[in-house]
């Protein structure tokens, strides 16, 4: 079967808070989510009308069956889903606050997601999608480092687009070093970088948009993109740079906004032939494209949950003709 997207990494299982500003250890309710950065991303695209295919494991348990048949029914390819007999899936308790941050604590000693072998990536999958999707999570830990690059190579090797979110998390690092350090490794086979404002200058060492975008540019980077939050998003290719600012919105949980919006953008890039020009594409044209990222992201906010709150094509085009900004 031929796909628009390969998306490989964590898929897992977040438990949210129905407290606000209460913290962690002072929620006593919590709803289960299905989630993870590339599988939302995976499902955003479905949403949209991709075809999308997920790489990645889970566990042999519960919590497994229940990812893969969310995957299964919003029109994932889950065929190349992994299950281990030995570990369980991971787990994510997420606390969400006022000014839009989240305390999060991440069940993960190992998960089942980090311990998918370079061995158990099929090669010849590669042969038949377009766009690579990655983030860093499955770059923290052995042996899912050595796959996720295993996985890079085949990309690169057959012209993939790849696309790479960092969605540093500290937690689940051994220290901020190394995780700069397999960031930087890893973007180095990045045609597109979404990077979230609150993660920035962790990731590329300034907090100069214009400088650090540029800079990543000249490092062989076709586009990038910043989101901030409720502020919209930076955008830069070779062509120029700019801000598209965000629709005013209600907002509900921002879990998944960042994924709706990449996920938006990939499938904006998938049109027509941009995939192949995305760093040479006129900087007006690619201030559209960003402008509908940003109103899936927006779309998001107004939902809780990552997936249960991915658009469809009607959903972002309401916003993007209804949306007001400030």
């Amino acid at each position: 079967m031929k796909y628009d997207v390969i998306s490989m990494g964590e898929l897992l299982v977040d438990f949210l808070t129905d407290e606000h500003d209460r913290g962690l250890a002072a929620s006593s309710r919590f709803t289960r989510a299905p989630g993870g950065a590339p599988a939302n991303v995976a499902v955003g695209l479905a949403r949209l009308g991709a075809k999308s295919v997920f790489l990645g494991k889970v566990g042999s348990d519960q919590f497994g069956s229940f990812l893969s048949e969310t995957l299964r029914i919003y029109g994932v390819d889950v065929s190349y889903l992994l299950f281990d007999p030995e570990c369980l899936t991971t787990l994510v308790f997420i606390s969400s606050r006022s000014d839009g941050k989240k305390d999060m604590l991440c069940y993960r000693n190992p998960g089942a997601d980090i311990l998918i072998r370079p061995d158990e990536i099929p090669e010849t999958l590669f042969n038949n999608a377009k766009v690579f999707h990655f983030g860093s999570l499955s770059l923290s830990q052995s042996p899912a480092r050595e796959a996720t690059f295993r996985a890079l190579d085949y990309a690169k090797h057959r012209g993939l687009f790849i696309s790479f979110d960092p969605n540093y998390r500290p937690s689940v690092w051994a220290s901020p070093d190394d995780a700069r350090a397999q960031i930087l490794t890893a973007m180095s086979y990045a045609d597109f970088v979404k990077i979230a404002e609150e993660e920035w200058e962790t990731v590329t060492g300034t907090p100069d948009y214009s400088a650090g975008s540029q800079a990543l540019i000249e490092r062989g980077i076709s586009a990038v993109a910043v989101t901030l939050g409720d502020r919209g998003c930076y955008y830069r290719n070779k062509n120029g740079d700019g801000t598209i600012p965000a629709p005013i919105v209600d907002c509900v949980d921002t879990i998944g906004a960042g994924d709706s919006f990449t996920a938006a953008l990939l499938y904006q890039f998938l049109q027509g032939d941009r995939i192949t020009r995305a760093g040479e594409i006129p900087r007006d044209e690619f201030a559209k494209m960003v402008r509908f990222a940003v109103a899936a992201g927006s779309f998001a906010v107004t939902r809780r949950g990552a997936i249960p709150s991915l658009p469809i094509l009607d959903d972002i085009n309401r916003m993007l003709v209804s949306g007001r900004t400030g």
